[in-house]
C-alpha cells in the first residue's frame, strides 16, 4: 500500500498561496505540479481538474477545505499538490472561506487508492487539532509530517 508522501511531495506544497479567488488559487496550486515527471501532458491534466466538480469539506464554522481532482490518462501515478491561504480563498462552492486546497490527479486504474487517500485527508482535516496544526505549521516538511501521521495512523 502506498503512503501519502508517495503522492504529495514537499515541492508540491505551498503554504502561502497568494490568490484569494477560487479559480486563480486552483491554478496557482496546480502549477506546483507542472514539472512533475508523473504528469505526462500538462494541458490535459489541468483540463481534467478544472472540468470536474470541487469537493468542499466544512472544517469548522469559519473555514473549509477544498479538494479538486481529475481522473486522467495525463498522469502516470497519483499526484497531489496542497496549498494554504490562512486569510481564506473564496469559492462559490463553499459558504466558508477555504483555507486548505488540495489538487489530485488520478490515473484511471488507481481509483481505489485515490478514494482511500481522499478519505484520509477529509478525516484528518475534520479533526480540529490536526486542522490547527496544518494551518499553523511553519514549513512544508512539518505540514507533510502532520498530514501523513494523521492519514497513516
Amino acid at each position: 500500500m502506498k503512503h501519502l508522501n508517495d503522492f504529495l511531495l514537499l515541492e508540491s506544497i505551498n503554504l502561502s498561496v497568494k490568490a484569494k479567488e477560487g479559480n486563480t488559487a486552483l491554478k496557482e496550486v496546480m502549477k506546483l505540479l507542472q514539472y512533475d515527471p508523473r504528469v505526462s501532458h500538462w494541458e490535459n491534466f489541468c483540463q481534467s481538474i478544472l472540468e470536474r466538480p470541487l469537493f468542499s469539506l466544512r472544517a469548522n464554522d469559519q473555514a473549509a477545505i477544498m479538494i479538486a481532482h481529475g481522473r486522467t490518462s495525463s498522469v502516470r501515478d497519483l499526484v497531489m499538490a496542497a496549498g494554504r491561504n490562512t486569510q481564506g480563498i473564496t469559492f462559490h462552492e463553499s459558504e466558508q472561506p477555504v483555507l486548505l486546497l488540495f489538487i489530485v490527479g488520478i490515473p484511471h486504474e488507481l481509483s481505489t487508492e485515490y478514494l482511500r487517500i481522499m478519505g484520509s485527508i477529509a478525516r484528518a482535516c475534520g479533526n480540529p487539532e490536526t486542522l490547527e496544526k496544518l494551518l499553523s505549521t511553519e514549513n512544508s516538511h512539518d505540514f507533510m509530517t502532520t498530514l501523513s501521521s494523521e492519514c497513516e495512523g
